[in-house]
């Protein structure tokens, strides 16, 4: 009897531990499916439901209700945020766009748009085949996000500001032009004008005097025929036939030629390459042009320079946008101001017999080459030219 009275109670027990068993189970089965639950709800973005908090879940109900207020709030404060920034991009003149490593884009504002005419910009060859007008100033910026390498696009509508420009620079232009007529014809017609009153007042000239007066004419002749010449070969640039070619001996072999430049002697000429394996994709005969003009201006800056060590150095760079950056400095006298915001224009010069088409023919150069060449910087310290090709 003892036995089975000890056998009862382990049943007993045993039935009440499945039942605690039993009933944990089914509790922990609610949660998960309470918590899976929440989690999908989330991920649809449905934030309208509430757990009843009620009976012995009511802890875990509220706990969960906490947990999804938290997310709820969070949720609305980085759409509130999204939209702030989208009426931002919205507001912008400038063209906004994402693209991500597969060419395709991802966000695109309303500038961006309008300045495109393009209702729908899904992919990045859309927008390079209206950026090649020349019309558009384009920046890019390589980002992280959400894993992935994204590049940021920044595009600038600059028509107006060429147009402006372009009447700048033939108003500088014309009043070289004028000038350098005028200085060439002025005393031609001067010269002609007395050699013919002497003729028609005494009827006769001295063979000297009439020599010497057409020697005069005709020198003068010559030298406007030069400038003409100078102006034709600016005005008939061939195109450029971009070829990818290695940066490195390219540079070395533009300040071998500078080492043979007279006055190039005691000059320290230094080459940098970054990455050394560093290509550009141009027209490699062009450029040699570009160089050689900026390596003759730099060593004839030079013989003026007080300084102990007299240098020009090369420097080349790329960054993460595969923009090639390419620096020419030297340590000679600063350029004056009003030099430097006319050293692009044709036939301006400061020196003696100059032609004044080094610079303004470089700049055509890289322009045609869909690149650009600019002052970077001119002090006591150092002047440097800065070559910009974009990818």
């Amino acid at each position: 009897m003892e036995s089975d009275s000890w056998l009862l109670l382990l049943a007993a027990v045993t039935t009440v531990f499945l039942c605690i068993v039993w009933r944990m189970h089914r509790r922990h089965r609610s949660q998960l499916r309470k918590v899976e639950f929440l989690f999908n709800a989330i991920d649809n973005l449905d934030f309208a439901f509430r757990f009843p908090a009620r009976g012995a879940s009511r802890t875990f109900d509220m706990a969960l209700n906490r947990i999804k207020d938290i997310l709820t709030s969070a949720h609305y404060a980085q759409a509130e945020r999204e939209r702030y920034y989208e009426q931002i991009l919205s507001m912008v003149s400038t063209a906004i766009l994402v693209v991500d490593e597969q060419g395709r884009v991802v966000l695109s504002n309303d500038a961006a748009r309008r300045m495109l005419e393009c209702e729908f910009i899904t992919h990045i060859s859309q927008v390079e085949q209206r950026i090649s007008t020349g019309r558009f100033s384009v920046r890019r910026n390589a980002v992280g996000l959400n894993g992935g390498r994204m590049q940021l696009w920044a595009i600038s509508d600059i028509s107006s500001e060429l147009v402006l420009q372009e009447i700048t620079s033939w108003e500088k232009l014309i009043r070289v032009l004028t000038h350098e007529i005028m200085n060439g014809v002025a005393p031609v017609t001067s010269l002609s004008r007395t050699l013919l009153d002497r003729m028609e007042n005494s009827g006769t000239l001295r063979p000297d005097t009439l020599r010497q007066g057409l020697h005069t004419i005709h020198s003068t002749s010559e030298q406007l025929l030069r400038f003409v010449e100078n102006y034709r070969s600016l005005t008939l640039l061939p195109t450029p036939a971009p070829q990818p070619f290695y940066v490195k001996p390219f540079l070395e072999r533009m300040l071998m030629l500078a080492r043979a430049t007279d006055g190039a002697e005691g000059l320290l000429m230094e080459c940098s390459v970054s990455p050394a394996d560093l290509m550009l994709y141009a027209d490699e005969s062009l450029l040699t042009h570009v160089f050689t003009n900026l390596l003759k201006n730099a060593v004839e800056a030079l013989q003026t320079s007080a300084a102990q060590e007299r240098y020009i150095r090369v420097e080349a760079s790329i960054d993460e946008a595969e923009t090639v950056r390419i620096r020419v400095s030297n340590n000679g006298p600063a350029i004056p101001a009003d030099v430097a915001e006319q050293m692009f224009v044709p036939f301006f010069t400061t020196k003696n017999g100059g032609s004044g088409i080094g610079l303004s023919l470089s700049a055509r150069i890289m322009q045609a080459s869909g690149a650009r060449m600019e002052l970077e910087e001119s002090s006591e310290r150092e002047t440097v030219f800065l070559l910009t090709f974009d990818a």
